[in-house]
């Protein structure tokens, strides 16, 4: 569905649709749970975007493409740093991968010269946004792209034009605002029912905005700009959210999850804001989870699963990292009681998410550090030196489980 240079054609005319944007403010509601369950996930497989060529240090957003492929955004690969130019800037910001991990094809919200630190983007085809930090497709109405920025507080909106491929020419880009409806955090998105669904962050009332178009049936802002409707909005602070970064909608149920980034928080609710389900994703170890997808499973794609896009450390904080990951998960107990158990509890046990060279879950002892020189799996291991006749264990929690 992408005219890239880098890999094949991102998308093709099977591959993408559009979602849908709704206006006009209704109030804000307060929800409670009502018998609400926890559902342990566990752990189908880690993919590792710092790996991809060209990598995604800090995947920000993900959705489903109608081919049942994944499309993630990366909303921090163009910044400089402190007028360092970006280390990982490859003219992409968009990575189309099959469930498996296997990177096909790339694409861009952005384009600017490279050597150069960014600049304000025209407006046009693959040149509008800096920030996509999250992506909704109508997989099955209009065909059109639906880009959140946090930082313009704007929803973009790409109809692929007549070639049904994004990138190209034709392509027709328009956006509206997010704060003229009160939310000034629009960093996650997903399509429903034919709404969409967005997340308030940290910078309002945390929580979900529901949108409708109006009469003239697309969407361009609530008045005066256009004629969309707020259906309602809810709270997520009483289900541990209070920093909502991503949001998937699941046709099958006709429910939502959510995920938080400063909590790590995964809840299911109903599309009006019941909890449903707190969803237990300790397991993982997150750093800095931004969003969430409901899709075919890497195993079975008969079988769907929720993906979870982790950026690690921002590239704000440390301009060379390049460790963002993607998680698949399960939350289908009898599922997951076939699969194989994890000994190591505290897996990917490496992770340094408040950057301060030593390993977050495993210790906090100053001789403990990471190590890249000899890993088996992921980018770094934890290193203690050995002291003769002296044996040191640390540990965040349970290492194993026998």
């Amino acid at each position: 569905m992408f005219a890239v240079t880098q890999h094949k054609k991102l998308f093709t005319p099977r591959l993408l649709l559009g979602g849908a944007v709704f206006l006009a403010v209704l109030g804000v509601t307060t929800v409670t749970s009502v018998q609400a369950g926890t559902v342990k996930a566990c752990l189908i497989q880690t993919v590792a975007t710092s790996q991809w060529s060209p990598p995604s240090p800090d995947p920000m957003g993900i959705t489903v493409l109608p081919n049942g492929h994944l499309l993630v955004s990366d909303s921090e690969v163009e910044e400089c740093v402190n007028g360092n130019l970006p280390v990982y800037w490859h003219g992409v910001n968009l990575f189309e991968t099959d469930t498996s991990g296997t990177l096909l094809a790339t694409g861009t919200t952005y384009t600017h010269p490279a050597g150069s630190c960014p600049t304000s983007p025209n407006g046009t085809a693959s040149n509008f946004s800096t920030e996509p930090t999250g992506i909704a497709i109508d997989s099955v109405g209009n065909g059109h792209f639906y880009f959140s920025d946090d930082d313009e507080m704007k929803i973009f909106v790409v109809d692929l034009g007549p070639d049904r491929l994004y990138g190209t020419r034709d392509d027709k880009v328009t956006s509206f605002s997010t704060a003229a409806f009160g939310d000034n955090d629009p960093e996650g998105i997903a399509f429903g029912q034919g709404n969409l669904f967005v997340t308030s962050g940290s910078g309002g009332t945390p929580g979900i905005y529901q949108l409708a178009p109006g009469a003239n049936g697309r969407f361009d802002g609530v008045p005066s700009a256009g004629d969309d409707v707020v259906v309602r909005h809810f709270t997520t602070s009483g289900f541990g959210l209070t920093d909502p970064e991503g949001v998937t909608f699941n046709s099958d149920t006709n429910t939502l999850y959510i995920v938080g980034h400063l909590d790590k928080h995964l809840v299911e609710t109903t599309v009006t804001g019941t909890l449903l389900n707190q969803i237990d994703i300790t397991s993982l170890d997150v750093c800095a989870p931004g969003d969430v997808i409901y899709a075919p499973s890497s195993l079975n794609p008969a079988a769907k699963h929720l993906y979870i896009v982790d950026r690690g450390v921002d590239n704000n904080d440390n301009r060379f990292a390049n460790d963002g990951e993607v998680y698949e998960i399960s939350v289908d107990p009898a599922e997951c009681a076939l699969l194989p158990r994890n000994l190591l509890l505290n897996s990917d046990f490496e992770h340094d998410c408040n950057n301060n060279t030593l390993p977050d879950k495993w210790s906090e002892d100053s001789h403990f550090t990471r190590s890249n020189v000899v890993v088996h799996d992921g980018a770094f291991a934890g290193k203690h030196p050995a002291h003769h006749r002296r044996l040191h264990v640390h540990a965040a929690g349970d290492m194993a489980q026998c």
